[in-house]
């Protein structure tokens, strides 16, 4: 299985509507409403199951109320757990959760990565770990990267900051990206690494850069880059 992944907000979407251009269709269908997309519900609820194992309530537990609405959501969850009801509070992994999960949902993840080709999620950043340590047959990890300011700019504009400050909201990405990172390390998995939005202006480099489940040209691949590459979509090009 061939892993698409990134913060969020950090042209994942772009990648995997390279690799369907192409024929390798990640799964998922694009969502105007927040331009992004191509994620497979089962590949979805997967990682949710492990994130909510791993004690990420904003990948896997409640879903945060509107601002202003009383009883419910992610303060109050983190209330109920005895955590700080702060916006500055982000979630990070205990590892004693991690073989729990493993152990819960490790037939899953295997048998998801042998029936997918290719998939698309950010939340990979974060559960990456776990299917790892699952065993599951994960081939290669494309890693899509852009300028934090950006990422933070594109999630403001998605509505996606809406219970963390911008500067914890960073520290949580990094943070992520180090989670991924040291898990692909530990594991010696094969990866690259793509800066968006600047691979909208270089098809061939990122024609050299990907891999596939099999021989791609490529000038078909440079082809691919440029035929759903969506300019108007990028409001920050740092």
């Amino acid at each position: 299985m061939i892993v698409i992944t990134g913060v969020g907000r950090s042209g994942t979407s772009f990648v995997a509507q390279v690799y369907r251009e192409l024929g390798f269709d990640p799964g998922g269908k694009w969502l105007a409403s927040v331009n992004a997309g191509f994620e497979d519900d089962e590949v979805v609820s997967a990682n949710e199951l492990v994130a909510h194992d791993l004690g990420l309530l904003f990948l896997g537990g409640p879903r945060p109320a509107p601002p202003g609405s009383a009883g419910g959501g992610l303060l109050a969850s983190l209330k109920a757990r005895g955590r700080p009801a702060s916006p500055d509070q982000f979630d990070t992994i205990e590892p004693s959760r991690l073989q729990p999960a493993v152990d819960r949902h490790r037939d899953q993840l295997r048998r998801v990565a042998a029936s997918h080709p290719v998939v698309k999620d950010p939340r990979f950043c974060w559960t990456m770990p776990v299917w790892l340590l699952a065993g599951a047959s994960i081939d290669h990890v494309v890693l899509s990267t852009r300028a934090m300011d950006a990422v933070i700019a594109s999630r403001r504009a998605a509505g996606h900051l809406r219970y963390r400050t911008e500067a914890a909201a960073t520290n949580e990405l990094i943070y992520a990206l180090g989670v991924c990172f040291a898990a692909l390390s530990e594991h010696d998995v094969p990866h690259s690494v793509v800066r968006f939005p600047h691979i909208l202006d270089c098809p061939e480099q990122l024609a050299a850069t990907l891999p596939f489940p099999s021989p791609v040209a490529p000038d078909r691949i440079a082809e691919a880059v440029r035929s759903v590459a969506r300019r108007d979509l990028v409001h920050d090009w740092r």
